[in-house]
């Protein structure tokens, strides 16, 4: 497992060659995790702080109302600060899509290659 890894790794940009069935796999499974492991390290800090700031700040606006006018204030400030955040959190995970997209890009085409099928199913590194 760890080699595949290492195999994929090294050859990022490299479309030429051969990637067996459970290396390709291996690599796939490999950067679906990080990829994982990245949106969650950088997306949940920034809607929790973006929750606990709307839930502060609609406690601040819902003092001395009615208990159900309080709530409400605290709903309206949360859902308005999670929305400024909602531009930030798609281009982060826009870009972690292209990262994950160019990553497994050389990998398909030597699992392509591997399966008797030209490297021209996908375009982007097709003529490397």
């Amino acid at each position: 497992m760890l080699d595949a890894i290492k195999h994929g790794l090294g050859n990022l940009l490299n479309g030429n060659g051969r990637d067996a069935r459970q290396a390709f796999w291996y690599y796939v499974l490999f950067i679906y995790l990080v990829t994982t492991a990245l949106s969650m390290v950088f997306v949940l800090p920034m809607m929790m702080q973006s929750m606990v700031a709307g839930v502060q700040q609609g406690i601040a606006q819902g003092q001395g109302q009615d208990p159900e006018a309080a709530k409400a204030a605290v709903q309206v400030a949360m859902m308005g600060s999670m929305s400024e955040m909602m531009p930030k959190m798609i281009w982060m995970s826009v870009a972690v899509g292209v990262v994950m997209l160019l990553s497994l890009a050389a990998a398909f085409v030597r699992r392509l290659h591997d399966s008797g099928l030209s490297g021209h199913w996908c375009p982007p590194l097709a003529r490397q």
